[in-house]
């Protein structure tokens, strides 16, 4: 049973899925006087279509018997999409078989309330909905900025042998034109310089074609992604021509 009693306000957005005009008018009211920013639509199509179009929803509420789409379609769809995965899934529904809660929540439901659904208990359920979304969401993001920090670290670590290389020659060329070195001398020099930025566009067309990510120890407490093995175990120091010379000669 619903009533308009306000509390306090749920910061979420809802998309709600109901066929039924009274229950969906009646949800509308009930969510929107605890301040939940509702989308409301009528079948398990249209909701797709919105997801297709705005992805940004904390909670999708959504009946189960609806015609052409039913709740447990409109479940499968979103569950078995990338994109719309880490959505809170709360299907409210007339059925009470202890055997309808498993299916639903077997199929990926988050959550499962039966009608007639007292107000309390559902605003309840969505405020539990969105601070999971939120945990989520931080760890989502802490996931990024540790990927992020070992694929800094990866590419520091690859790119720093072959790029000292690349400088210690470049003074060896220089020293050596000052000091009259042999022509062929310096070709030689030349030769090294080009092995070493060939291996260091390896290391970057590694980091461009990145698509499984495996981690390995690096100093201390720290790790970063393992170039040798995300690529299908062509690491850039493989992929090099020629032998591999990273401390150039003293003249």
């Amino acid at each position: 049973m619903f009533n308009n009693e306000r509390t306090s306000p749920v910061q979420a957005r809802v998309l709600l899925v109901e066929d039924d005009n009274t229950s969906r008018n009646l949800m509308i009211r009930l969510l929107s006087n605890h301040s939940v920013d509702v989308c409301p639509t009528h079948s398990g199509k249209a909701a797709l279509e919105i997801l297709n179009e705005d992805k940004d929803f904390d909670i999708v509420l959504s009946d189960w018997s609806m015609p052409e789409m039913d709740g447990l379609e409109l479940l499968s769809c979103v569950r078995n999409r990338e994109d719309l995965r880490f959505i809170y899934f709360i299907m409210i529904t007339s059925k009470d078989e202890m055997s309808d809660k498993i299916n639903a929540l077997n199929a990926g439901a988050d959550d499962y309330i039966t009608k007639p659904c007292h107000h309390e208990e559902l605003i309840a359920r969505i405020r539990s909905g969105v601070r999971i979304r939120a945990l989520q969401k931080e760890l989502l993001s802490m996931e990024k900025r540790m990927s992020i920090l070992q694929l800094a670290t990866a590419a520091g670590h690859e790119i720093n042998n072959p790029l000292t290389g690349v400088f210690g020659y470049l003074d060896l060329i220089r020293d050596g034109i000052e000091s009259g070195l042999e022509r062929d001398e310096l070709i030689n020099f030349l030769d090294k310089v080009s092995v070493q930025t060939e291996r260091i566009r390896n290391i970057v067309t590694n980091l461009m074609t990145i698509k499984e990510i495996q981690v390995k120890p690096y100093l201390g407490n720290q790790s970063m992604i393992d170039l040798h093995t995300t690529n299908g175990g062509n690491s850039a120091e493989e992929n090099a021509p020629g032998p591999i010379e990273t401390a150039p000669p003293s003249l």
